[in-house]
């Protein structure tokens, strides 16, 4: 174990710093739209008494394939259970993510190769302001990258049982992070001959424990939605690290340490998956393999400097990374470069809502009023709707009814409408394009109106969902 050093004091103070920043957006959360979907997810378990492999709560009456992998909902349904308010559990993992992410990926990337690493990897990561957004707005993937970095550590220190569980938990965390680890694994182990073997374990074993999950997936296959979302129009691209990203790889294409396998094979497996993502791979969770190999270069830059050369150099790189990261913004195909964009910065100037990731999606000047009307009118098991699927989800977590639309659209409902007509609740946002005028139905009664929407009683709705029984219940404690 390496010795406590003044680059470990300086990671974790960066590491807390970061963390503050994150606390204090705590009544502004959710950041980010999927966090009311996940919030859905874990009141519908908390009904159905467990897991569910069909979504009786979206697209109500018919629902829809649940494929999602389910241990986030479970971490939500088991601090609503406890007595936290949906919206405060939601707020609660996505405060807690930002701390628990960047001590657990410091401390195996300190134990894996070393402390400098591990100092370098802290600055890159947490410095640049798109990723670390995507750190609290995405918390099932956050989840999954502890895991999956604790795959590696686990699969180097030839633990397999301690690797098979963390691979697993990976794979029912999220579903497309676990690949990213799975193929580097996969990279490694053909060019390693001393791990191929432990590696070949890890991987058959965590696809047995996955597979439940993974035969309820591929039954439902022909459900699955592929396009590509909106999401592909911009990215943020941190210049610094493509630039020593691409020199480090140049340099260390003959590199036959296993960690920097581990790092190559996570690059490739990202350019893949996130092939009609670009965002996901330059900005957030493949962003992570870029970083990795530049903060390798930069370990293997300062190994030959000593004094006063060591010390100027790692000042002015902490000093770039920790006040400029900056990036290349590409955004419908207009690239702009900005100088000053790291994630210390936004937060001095008050620019983090620049980033449209990171705004808040939590009005409660708006909402509570709809919330209060909703709940007042409706029982647990009446389906609300909306002109719009974002707003039908969100006001369907927060009051804990079921929804006639919804959002994640990559599992495709095989019959798609707003569903008014099997609607008891209808929430109309004003001056949306197309729909003007259309909420004039007959026996439909105006019970709220504000600035920027109705809400609607509809009368002659005589349909509800009905709350299917948890196919793995849970336990009782």
């Amino acid at each position: 174990m390496n010795k406590t050093s003044r680059y470990d004091l300086i990671s974790l103070s960066v590491i807390a710093l970061v963390s503050i920043f994150s606390l204090c957006r705590f009544n502004y959360l959710p950041q980010f739209i999927d966090g009311y979907y996940h919030l859905s997810v874990a009141n519908a378990f908390l009904k159905s008494g467990g897991w569910v492999g069909w979504s009786w709560w979206d697209f109500a009456p018919l629902g829809r394939p649940h494929l999602y992998p389910p241990l986030y909902h479970f971490i939500l349904a088991g601090l609503i259970k406890s007595g936290i308010s949906g919206i405060n559990a939601v707020r609660l993992t996505e405060v807690s993510i930002v701390p628990l992410f960047f001590i657990n990926v410091w401390y195996v990337f300190r134990r894996l190769t070393g402390v400098k690493f591990a100092f370098f990897t802290t600055f890159i990561l947490s410095g640049f302001f798109p990723f670390y957004s995507s750190v609290s707005a995405n918390v099932p993937a956050s989840l999954a990258l502890i895991f999956g970095v604790f795959t590696w550590f686990f699969t180097a220190r030839r633990q397999t049982r301690r690797a098979v569980l963390m691979l697993t938990l990976c794979f029912y965390t999220h579903a497309a992070i676990p690949w990213l680890f799975f193929i580097s694994l996969v990279f490694a182990a053909v060019f390693d001959q001393d791990y191929r073997k432990i590696i070949l374990k890890i991987i058959i074993l965590s696809l047995i424990f996955y597979s439940p999950l993974l035969d309820h997936q591929i039954k439902y296959l022909s459900y699955l939605n592929i396009k590509v979302w909106a999401e592909a129009s911009y990215t943020y691209v941190n210049i610094f690290v493509m630039l020593f990203g691409l020199f480090s790889l140049f340099k260390n294409l003959r590199n036959n340490t296993l960690a920097y396998r581990f790092f190559l094979g996570y690059v490739l497996a990202g350019a893949v998956i996130f092939a009609k993502y670009p965002y996901r791979f330059f900005s957030a969770q493949g962003f992570i393999g870029p970083a990795l190999i530049s903060a390798w270069l930069l370990e293997q830059a300062v190994k030959p400097l000593k004094g006063l050369g060591l010390h100027l150099f790692v000042v002015a790189v902490s000093v770039y990374l920790f006040l400029f990261s900056s990036i290349l913004s590409i955004n419908r195909g207009d690239p702009k470069v900005e100088l000053m964009a790291s994630t210390c910065y936004k937060f001095i100037n008050g620019s983090m809502l620049d980033v449209g990731q990171y705004q808040s999606s939590f009005y409660p000047g708006y909402y509570n009023d709809v919330i209060a009307v909703i709940k007042k009118n409706t029982s647990p098991d009446d389906i609300i709707s909306s002109n719009v699927m974002v707003i039908s989800q969100i006001f369907s977590s927060l009051c804990n009814r079921p929804c006639a639309n919804s959002m994640l659209m990559e599992t495709r409902p095989k019959n798609i409408s707003h569903g008014y007509e099997n609607s008891k609740i209808i929430v109309w946002l004003k001056d949306v394009a197309g729909s003007k005028g259309d909420f004039k139905h007959t026996g439909w009664e105006k019970i709220l109106e504000n600035d920027i929407l109705y809400v609607f009683l509809n009368h002659n709705c005589r349909v509800k969902a009905v709350i299917l029984p948890a196919k793995i219940r849970f336990i009782r404690v």
